[in-house]
């Protein structure tokens, strides 16, 4: 199964339906691997092979219990984030769904991994309504910071097994198994260009509808597509879980699986990883406008539907009217600022200087609170509190950082 974390960091230089595409791609992969890897371990068990009609109900039940466990799970959590609103016990139930999920399924011997991505789903697109403002930066922060040492640790552990891996092959000889593993990196890589490049002839054949033939990408934009194929956690992780020993006896081969994984991913790595940047360019992907000027879009409706519900909001909360006028100016600005982006004689060069200049504000303004806590003008709880609110500025002027 391809790993879409390994391609993350491009993601700004990669178009939308391209990322999407590669992100969809790893979890829907991730399932089906994981689904055949447990049937295959099963045969390896038992030795005995299963007719046709059983293996199909096997995948079935793995695949349609894991997407029932997870929308079990998913449901019971947004019953419980509704009625909640403090952002400790909601990073808490967080880091407990994805578990809960997995375990549910895979009590009904069903796939887990198929459950956590359906869970996710489905707290992605009922979040905004359930979780607050506090617990999703919170959560996002979290995540990001477990992300990147999880991932790390897996590639610490990626290179930890290959001296231990090449000093246990004893089923064969080294350097046979430095040839199949060869074998089984380029059956990998070029069975993924094939299937890329040539299946969207296939799809072209079949729907020809205009959507779909406005939506076509180019043979490079499918070469790129093709060359992101990386190997990662979940195979590294579906190897080391073959068993010593099965129906009695050791499995012999277990160590040249392990070798020719290690072999796979670290090759693909090397190769497509440090070559990717090179052909993105060559594919003219070097960004998304669209994604750019949606969002500003949505924020000019966003500033619209506050402005008009300003009335009846000051109404309910009895807000005076000098208070309305200083947050409809505030929201008039704002407003003011964006269309003036889609200004191109000289805008970007005046905002650019006028964030800079708030930015430079800002850090005077943090300096000067350090100072009055380490003269002890002010405690700690205080400065927390100001730095709160000037973090917050400083993160509207940079833009948040939202995990792709």
């Amino acid at each position: 199964p391809t790993d879409a974390a390994a391609v993350s960091g491009l993601a700004k230089r990669m178009p939308r339906r391209l990322l999407t595409t590669l992100h969809a791609e790893s979890l829907i992969n991730d399932g089906t691997a994981l689904v055949l890897f447990s049937v295959t371990l099963g045969l390896l068990a038992s030795g005995s092979v299963p007719g046709p009609l059983e293996l199909t109900g096997e995948v079935a039940l793995s695949f349609l219990g894991g997407i029932a466990a997870g929308l079990v799970v998913s449901g019971l959590v947004v019953l419980v984030r509704r009625r909640i609103d403090d952002p400790l016990p909601e990073g808490a139930l967080s880091v407990l769904t994805p578990f809960a999920a997995f375990l549910l399924a895979d009590s009904v011997h069903a796939s887990g991994v198929l459950a956590v991505v359906v869970a996710g789903l489905v707290l992605s697109y009922a979040g905004p309504r359930v979780i607050r403002a506090r617990s999703r930066v919170l959560a996002f922060d979290f995540w990001e910071l477990s992300t990147f040492l999880i991932n790390g640790g897996l590639f610490v552990l990626l290179g930890t097994q290959i001296p231990r891996a090449v000093r246990s092959v004893t089923s064969v000889s080294i350097g046979r198994a430095v040839v199949i593993a060869a074998v089984v990196t380029l059956v990998v890589v070029l069975t993924r260009t094939a299937w890329i490049m040539l299946f969207a002839y296939v799809y072209r054949a079949v729907d020809r509808r205009s959507a779909q033939r406005a939506a076509r990408a180019t043979w490079r934009v499918r070469l790129v597509a093709s060359w992101t194929g990386f190997r990662g956690a979940v195979s590294l992780a579906a190897a080391l879980a073959v068993p010593l020993h099965a129906d009695g006896h050791p499995v012999e081969e277990r160590d040249l699986i392990i070798f020719c994984t290690a072999v796979a991913i670290l090759s693909i790595m090397l190769v497509q990883g440090t070559t990717l940047p090179l052909i993105v360019r060559w594919a003219g992907l070097m960004g998304d406008q669209q994604r750019v000027d949606e969002a500003r879009r949505a924020r000019v409706r966003a500033g619209q539907a506050g402005l008009a519900a300003l009335p009846d909001i000051a109404a309910e909360v009895g807000a005076d009217e000098d208070v309305v006028s200083r947050v409809r100016t505030d929201y008039e600005a704002l407003l003011a600022d964006i269309r003036a982006a889609e200004s191109e004689e000289g805008a970007p060069r005046a905002r650019e200087i006028e964030r800079q200049l708030r930015l430079g504000v800002l850090e005077h303004k943090r300096r000067e609170i350090t100072r009055m806590r380490d003269a002890n003008e002010i405690d700690d709880v205080v400065l927390r509190e100001l730095q709160a609110a000037l973090d917050i500025e400083e993160i509207r002027l940079l833009g948040p950082s939202v995990p792709e």
